[in-house]
């Protein structure tokens, strides 16, 4: 075996070995690690009211649809339906 084949071969395990090592749980993510992340699992936004009163009903007509898949090409969709999709994710402002 050639040995820039051979190194090209460790590095490539070693890098497949990095790629696939467990990582441990956390509640948020930041690209400059557990340091970066400003608030705790539990703490609220900053510019968030957590007493903000809950409830109520919106009620909107939005005229003729025939679909209420967003995504479909044919017929006519339910406008503003991307109101109802939420990310897993969701980034602080602060």
């Amino acid at each position: 075996m050639k040995p820039a084949l051979a190194l090209a071969t460790a590095l490539a395990v070693l890098s497949l070995a990095a790629i696939t090592a467990p990582a441990e749980p956390s509640h948020g993510l930041s690209i400059y690690g557990p340091a970066g992340l400003k608030l705790g699992p539990e703490d609220p936004f900053p510019y968030v009211n957590p007493a903000a009163p809950k409830g109520g009903q919106l009620v909107m007509h939005s005229g003729n649809f025939t679909t209420l898949n967003g995504f479909a090409l044919k017929g006519l969709g339910a406008p503003l339906l991307d109101l109802i999709f939420e990310t897993p994710t969701a980034q602080s402002y602060a």
